[in-house]
């Protein structure tokens, strides 16, 4: 119809009804329907069809919306041009990165994606079920590793459109699930490790940092298969100090971690001491790493864009980068095992062609993760405050592990 925004009928009633007897006049006028036709024409009552628009998988869409602009902005360019900006042009590319991104979706584009609809009730039914406690709240999501593709995300307990998503959003210590990125990984690249190698685990003190084990336990020499799956801070503290921590560190840069700072580069990062963190969704990328014989390609949700007429306009372009050697990645996968075998992670165990991965608590019990990989998928969970205080009451429980397990056990 013309000017279908003044004449729509849910805003614009009495417009529509005025133009509907314009119209109906004129046919009239010009002998089309008789006085008779105008007449009961005009008095039937006018009846909207409407059908209500479904608002399913609301931690999903969300993501879709982000990562939507994320590939107008890689595709036409403004990443790169963002990344060159001082803060007054990038104010400025971002209002026209934000008026592309509209005008795209205003002309109509298909938005084609890699939700698997059965893991995605499966996450959210388990955050939901497993966080009863007040106050507390989880984030979530899941790779398939295969494919490189996102296929489920948890936003946060009864997430609601549109709400903080805490899958993407909320950037939070990792704890020591950043050990087999930024610790064991690059030492065992170096060194040529092995799981059975001997690393030293007794106090470490350098200039007045002087990190403890949990309950401030103390150790001897250990295996790295030892020190990993009973999560040894001090093992983990001397692999960086011993590598270096710019080396340490140049292996986190293929995973792009948005929040990382010059200010992160310390030993305490070891630990997961970082300013602000990193979110469930990069944690569980960077995991998928583990399932690629140590190469990293970043994992979508949005597999392309078509017009209306299903011409292909938007795709990703991701290329692997190889962050670790194939025999470094099989002993990670190795010491990943044993943390569910018999180690911090065994709550997180279930029968699979492969299970890994590695648990996570930030100082003072703020953050609880489980990062961890099987053969097809590679997931990770946070479990804390929004406004971060301590959970230690769930340590025991450990609620990011039942959440881990359980919806994966799912899928086999």
């Amino acid at each position: 119809p013309n000017n279908p925004t003044l004449y729509d009928p849910l805003k614009h009633f009495d417009y529509t009804k005025s133009r509907q007897e314009r119209l109906l006049n004129g046919l009239k006028k010009a002998g089309v329907i008789t006085n008779k036709q105008l007449k009961k024409a005009l008095k039937e009552d006018i009846k909207l069809d409407v059908v209500q628009k479904k608002n399913k998988y609301p931690d999903y869409v969300t993501y879709v919306n982000e990562e939507f602009t994320q590939l107008v902005s890689s595709s036409e360019g403004f990443d790169k041009r963002l990344a060159k900006a001082n803060d007054k042009e990038k104010a400025k590319i971002e209002k026209e990165l934000s008026k592309k991104v509209s005008t795209l979706l205003k002309d109509g584009v298909k938005i084609y994606t890699a939700l698997d609809p059965y893991m995605q009730n499966q996450v959210v039914a388990q955050v939901n079920q497993n966080l009863p406690y007040e106050g507390v709240q989880g984030g979530a999501a899941v790779v398939n590793h295969q494919t490189h593709q996102i296929v489920a995300l948890s936003g946060g307990k009864n997430y609601a459109k549109y709400d903080f998503n805490r899958a993407y959003q909320a950037y939070r210590q990792p704890g020591s699930s950043i050990k087999p990125l930024l610790d064991y990984g690059p030492y065992i690249e170096k060194t040529g490790a092995t799981a059975s190698s001997s690393i030293d685990a007794s106090k470490f003190c350098s200039k007045e940092y002087c990190p403890q084990n949990y309950n401030n336990r103390t150790y001897g020499t250990v295996t790295l298969d030892t020190a990993f799956k009973n999560s040894y801070n001090t093992p983990a503290i001397r692999m960086l100090d011993r590598v270096g921590v710019n080396t340490g560190f140049s292996y986190l840069k293929p995973f792009h971690f948005a929040e990382l700072k010059d200010t992160d580069y310390v030993l305490p990062a070891a630990l997961g001491g970082f300013t602000d963190g990193m979110s469930p969704l990069e944690m569980t990328n960077a995991f998928t790493t583990f399932g690629n014989s140590g190469s990293y390609t970043p994992s979508r949700a949005i597999t392309k864009v078509t017009d209306l007429n299903g011409k292909t306009i938007l795709k990703w372009k991701d290329k692997p980068v190889q962050v670790y050697s194939i025999r470094t990645n099989n002993v990670l996968r190795q010491l990943m095992a044993s943390v569910v075998k018999s180690g911090t992670g065994k709550k997180a165990n279930f029968k699979a062609p492969y299970v890994g991965g590695k648990t996570g608590t930030s100082n003072n019990y703020k953050d609880m993760w489980f990062v961890g990989l099987t053969d097809t998928y590679t997931m990770g969970v946070w479990v804390g405050k929004d406004n971060p205080r301590s959970v230690e009451y769930l340590h025991n429980a450990g609620p990011q592990l039942s959440i881990w397990r359980n919806t994966l056990q799912a899928a086999y």
